[in-house]
């Protein structure tokens, strides 16, 4: 990735794994871990499922003795992305039917003030000391008792992309 390279510079960033990603903090080299979270449909519950999932919510927060950071990006949905992205789920429609269809979407979408919503969750440790991620997996692991998927990042393009989209002002 051509515009990585800036922010590599930029960020001290000295080496991505698939696991994680090295990066410079004050002259000491921290490994960085990003954890992707699809949120659940909290309005969408009853009032008693709304007090459990915050007391589990509450739960995990009580049990971070780490250093965890809430990233969220709110980003007016890209159209056409939109549509390629429907696109490969759809891949055996009619040439007539998609043209209508693309068309149909791109005006709908016009008219509407859409969002698309990313949520990441950064925890960092020293890369000399062995803090063992797999705790931070597992009191991240309540997410996904109260409703929500967590997928760790485990691909250096995926956090090529991640590193780029949220560290880039333009």
């Amino acid at each position: 990735m051509n515009k990585f390279k800036e922010i590599r510079n930029l960020y001290r960033i000295e080496e991505i794994k698939d696991e994680y990603v090295l990066i410079q903090i004050n002259k000491r080299i921290e490994k960085l871990y990003i954890y992707e979270i699809k949120p659940m449909l909290f309005l969408d519950l009853s009032e008693d499922i709304q007090d459990s999932v915050i007391n589990v919510y509450n739960q995990l927060l009580r049990e971070c003795d780490f250093n965890l950071q809430f990233l969220i990006s709110n980003r007016k949905l890209d159209i056409q992305k939109y549509i390629e992205k429907y696109l490969e789920y759809k891949k055996n429609i009619p040439i007539l039917m998609y043209n209508l269809y693309v068309q149909d979407m791109k005006e709908k979408l016009k008219q509407e003030d859409i969002y698309e919503t990313q949520m990441l969750i950064a925890y960092t440790e020293n890369a000399k000391e062995d803090t063992s991620i797999k705790k931070v997996d597992k009191v991240l692991l309540k997410l996904e008792e109260i409703g929500c998927k967590v997928n760790k990042i485990n691909e250096k393009e995926k956090y090529e992309e991640l590193l780029y989209k949220y560290l880039n002002k333009t």
